[in-house]
């Protein structure tokens, strides 16, 4: 975190524009939503000023702040609630819940006379700062507020966009279950340390547009809190500590889990968010017309574990939205002489159901002897790696199913007769089922090139005929960067792990994982989603995939190019020279395209002894040499130099002076 900056992220209501540290007023509250007027830094009081206004009338509102709840007191000849308190720390979320459920957050950028920024910290001394009981230092160290050490971290999101159903009254595809990953980089000499010692550092995540009490009040998440516990037993959304949870325990706020490299929370209970002003690219709820937010997000902090110095904070997209199944269903109800609601749906789907080669009416499964149909979930009888487990459990006195619930889904809805009458194009349009209804989840810069889902993954009727979805979520199945990008390989240590290639791949010998640098699957960077591109834009000044070595590497090119190798010999037009031993112009694309994997004396991919070696060991083929070296050079190198052979005279990569 740069000195002088105290960042309470905004997320929800009412951008704002902040001038000489403080904020206008605005008492006016007519739609009676929950309302944050004032949030500014007193520097003489040395504390944060709130102010809050109700429109529905009086209720209890409560600010989260530091890791403290906070009852705002009501002014009654101001009509607003006002809250002064002391911040604990810079790179803190500040909230504000009313009990009518509305959840409100501001922005706050702390600026002191000379308009400079500082942190919370600077002025007040800290326990264990630059004195021995502060004056002068920072909360726990630093001397001046500054963090003691040089901290860089990064958070993605590991899909891209996560699936959910809306309730869990009666079937369910997918319940709520986000994942967030971060590294934490620190910056010593001239090539960083990648920490991941929970006794030495641990990271926090928290969800800003949900809350405990928000999701509580939700009138979806209510039927998860309600039903949840009988599709998933052992599992209460709700417990008994008052807070919401998810399959795996995890909650909306909390400690992160220590990785081989990296850090994770698995199974987020991240839920669209209801937002009545709407932001970009609103799912407009098929049901009721409610507008959700989509793209929620996670602040991450990492603190020094022994003396509780906040090092470094991010900020990253969760994004999650409900699936498409009520764009075609609801109506599918109505033609079969029922209401469009989600229980006829579900009570004509498991007719259906029950007439195409199952025998079971899926909606008249009572699990919970209630007397009602229902809930079920698709996975209980047709396995679904997507929800953890490598065997569906199945319903008592029902068979499983030999078919994934990929399989069944996808290749129903591709090849039946009566889903054409809704859908012709069914087979290539993805957003018809997967998160559409005005999300666009494929956003990264794949869209921005003319791509389409079906570009990478095949439309429905390619992947049915190559067996493809009898093994969903694996490598044998997902696409590779290396189908497109020659120059590039994913780790193949990784083919049986949940995800594929490129979610669980590292490069920069072996120590950064892709997705670190190149952003989250489907957003990949630059996204379209201008809030997504925030993390690099504070990082390196720039939305494209992290470019700059000076993001992690102390001295090094601030130029943002590709690849930041380092050893690569000088081109004319580029690099920044130095330290870096001269780089490389990204834009010239001669220039880069054997470097990209042979610039580098570390590099794993060897030409050594006329072996061209990919990243896992294989050889490369002789037409790529050729292909590349022709691009390059107007010949094959078939009779220059090198040890000659079938690829025409190899370079040794150790020998920098060749």
């Amino acid at each position: 975190m740069k000195r002088g900056l105290l960042v309470i992220f905004v997320l929800l209501l009412f951008p704002f524009l902040l001038t000489g540290g403080t904020f206008a007023d605005d008492e006016s509250n007519d739609n009676g939503t929950l309302r944050i007027n004032k949030a500014e830094w007193d520097q003489a009081k040395q504390k944060l000023k709130v102010k809050a206004t109700e429109g529905s009338g009086r209720q209890t509102l409560t600010a989260h702040y530091g890791g403290t709840d906070y009852q705002m007191e009501y002014k009654e000849k101001k009509n607003r609630y006002e809250l002064k308190v002391k911040p604990v720390c810079y790179a803190q979320i500040l909230t504000v819940d009313s009990s009518s459920g509305a959840t409100s957050a501001k922005s706050v950028k702390v600026k002191n006379g000379d308009g400079a920024g500082f942190a919370c910290s600077d002025n007040g001394g800290g326990s264990t700062g630059g004195g021995s009981t502060g004056g002068g230092g920072g909360s726990t160290g630093g001397g001046n507020g500054t963090p003691s050490r040089d901290i860089v971290v990064i958070a993605t999101n590991d899909l891209g966009m996560h699936c959910t159903c809306p309730t869990a009254e009666t079937f369910v595809v997918l319940p709520p279950f986000n994942t967030l990953r971060a590294q934490v980089f620190e910056r010593k000499g001239e090539n960083p340390d990648v920490l991941s010692d929970p006794n030495d550092i641990r990271v926090e995540y928290r969800i800003v547009e949900n809350t405990d009490e928000s999701l509580q009040n939700d009138p979806y998440f209510k039927g998860w809190i309600e039903f949840g516990p009988k599709l998933f037993p052992g599992t209460d959304f709700l417990g008994n500590d008052g807070r919401i949870h998810g399959l795996t325990g995890a909650t909306l706020s909390g400690k992160m889990d220590a990785k081989k490299g990296w850090w994770e929370i698995t199974g987020i209970p991240a839920f669209p968010a209801l937002d009545p002003n709407g932001v970009e690219n609103d799912p407009i709820d098929p049901v009721n017309g409610a507008k959700r937010n989509p793209y929620l997000t996670a602040v991450v902090d990492v603190y020094d574990q022994n003396s509780n110095e906040l090092l470094a904070s991010t900020s990253t997209v969760v994004p999650v939205a409900f699936g498409g199944c009520c764009n075609c269903h609801l109506q599918v109800a109505k033609d079969h002489g029922r209401p469009g609601t989600p229980r006829d749906s579900f009570e004509v789907m498991g007719m259906l159901h029950q007439q195409n080669g199952s025998g079971i009416d899926i909606s008249k499964i009572d699990p919970d002897g209630d007397g009602i149909g229902g809930p079920i979930r698709c996975s209980q009888c047709h396995l679904d790696p997507a929800m953890g487990e490598t065997t569906p459990p199945g319903i008592p006195g029902y068979k499983t199913s030999d078919k994934t619930f990929s399989e069944v889904v996808h290749k129903f809805h591709a090849e039946s007769s009566a889903v054409a009458q809704y859908d012709p194009d069914i087979a290539k349009n993805c957003y018809q089922c997967h998160p559409g209804n005005g999300v666009n989840c494929f956003r990264g810069q794949h869209k921005t090139k003319g791509l389409w889902c079906t570009d990478c993954h095949g439309d429905l009727n390619q992947r049915i005929a190559q067996n493809q979805l009898k093994k969903p979520w694996s490598a044998e199945t997902l696409p590779k960067c290396e189908d497109c990008h020659y120059n590039t390989a994913e780790g193949k240590g990784y083919q049986h792990v949940f995800g594929g290639s490129f979610l669980n791949s590292m490069g920069h010998e072996d120590k950064v994982l892709c997705s670190t640098c190149h952003g989250t699957p489907h957003g990949l960077s630059p996204s379209t989603l201008a809030k997504e591109n925030d993390q690099n834009q504070r990082l390196q000044g720039d939305s494209r995939a992290i470019g700059k070595c000076d993001v992690c590497h102390n001295g090094k090119s601030n130029i943002w190019m590709v690849p930041p190798h380092k050893g690569t010999p000088g081109y004319s037009g580029g690099g920044s020279g130095g330290g870096t031993g001269g780089t490389v112009d990204v834009n010239n694309e001669l220039a880069t395209t054997c470097l990209n994997c042979h610039g580098d004396r570390r590099s794993k991919v060897n030409c050594n002894n006329n072996k061209w070696m990919g990243h896992d060991g294989s050889k490369v083929s002789n037409a790529v040499f050729v292909a590349v070296s022709t691009s390059l050079t107007g010949s094959d190198c078939s009779s220059t130099g090198g040890s000659g052979g079938g690829t025409g005279g190899t370079v040794d990569v150790n020998n920098e002076l060749a």
